[in-house]
């Protein structure tokens, strides 16, 4: 058997119960900020949950702390309960449509260089 420093990564798919186990130290590495969103403006996707996000930060936020969150339309001109609709991989197979005031936003998490800071990047789509 190998002796010395070992390392095991886990992902958060890993179901294990956390235990004291003598010389092992856990470490768990907690992300706070998103990597970064690519906006398509005048641009939404169908389906998606209403959620009670009354500014765009807020909806970003909502997404960004829900694991399974991937994209999010927002709508700044509509009643506070559907402005911003949060979209999960049930969505995925969605087709962006065209919508006038509305801006789609992709979610774009893990190790690209923009982990820690939020960036928007804007894209013109046209139809």
């Amino acid at each position: 058997m190998h002796a010395g420093p070992r390392c095991w990564l886990h992902s958060l798919f890993n179901s294990w119960q956390l235990r004291t186990m003598i010389g092992v130290t856990h470490y768990e590495l907690r992300r706070t900020i998103v990597g970064y969103w690519v906006k398509y403006p005048n641009t939404r996707v169908n389906g998606g949950v209403a959620t009670f996000a009354a500014d765009l930060a807020s909806c970003m936020e909502l997404c960004a702390t829900s694991y399974s969150c991937i994209w999010i339309d927002w709508s700044p001109r509509s009643t506070v309960n559907y402005r911003c609709y949060i979209h999960d991989y049930r969505s995925i197979f969605e087709t962006p449509t065209p919508a006038q005031g509305v801006s789609h936003y992709r979610l774009h998490r893990g190790n690209d260089g923009y982990c820690g800071r939020q960036h928007v990047h804007t894209l013109l789509v046209f139809y």
